[in-house]
């Protein structure tokens, strides 16, 4: 399933081989792993244009946010996000969640703990003041952000996940779907 490589400046993603035209739009949406690993999309191609969308609307709010996991689930889409963390910074990748939380109370003092933990310079604090401002977003948006996720696993339910044209969402035999006519007999 995944064949193509594209490089975002950090890490080398990879885009599903069955993406075709979507492949390029799809980059966005790859590179917001979390510390955990690659972004994977656990579901069918016909989804992928509404989680374009999807990524679009959320990253509109907070640029920074991060992917833990895409998938299908009952028929519908799951889509599980986490606010962005200094910790995915390249020299924070070893800081754990505690470690990070903390020092959250005073985000001046988290920036400086940072530096001298790692004697970085006024680059690297940069990219902290970014990564707690993305945090702030985050957290502002929040509200917004989980009803555009719910709005999207509805409409995952009124669209086939093979081929993205409108579907119905059925029970065949305890294994939930949502299919087009067309999809659902092949």
């Amino acid at each position: 399933m995944v064949d193509t490589h594209a490089t975002t400046g950090q890490a080398a993603i990879r885009i599903p081989s069955d993406a075709g035209e979507l492949g390029d739009a799809l980059i966005p949406l790859l590179s917001r792993s979390s510390s955990v690993g690659r972004v994977t999309l656990q579901c069918g191609t016909g989804w992928y244009g509404l989680l374009i969308e999807l990524d679009a609307k959320i990253a509109s709010i907070c640029p920074g946010y991060v992917i833990d996991q895409v998938k299908e689930k009952f028929g519908t889409l799951r889509f599980y996000i986490s606010p962005p963390s200094v910790s995915l910074l390249p020299c924070c990748a070893d800081m754990t969640i505690k470690q990070e939380r903390a020092r959250d109370d005073n985000e001046e003092a988290g920036i400086a703990f940072l530096l001298e933990r790692h004697q970085a310079g006024e680059e690297h604090a940069e990219a902290l003041r970014i990564t707690r401002d993305y945090i702030q977003m985050f957290e502002d948006g929040q509200d917004a952000i989980y009803e555009i996720i719910r709005e999207y696993e509805i409409l995952s339910g009124k669209c086939c996940e093979e081929c993205g044209e409108p579907g119905v969402l059925s029970d065949n035999g305890g294994w939930y779907r949502t299919l087009c006519p067309e999809c659902a007999e092949g």
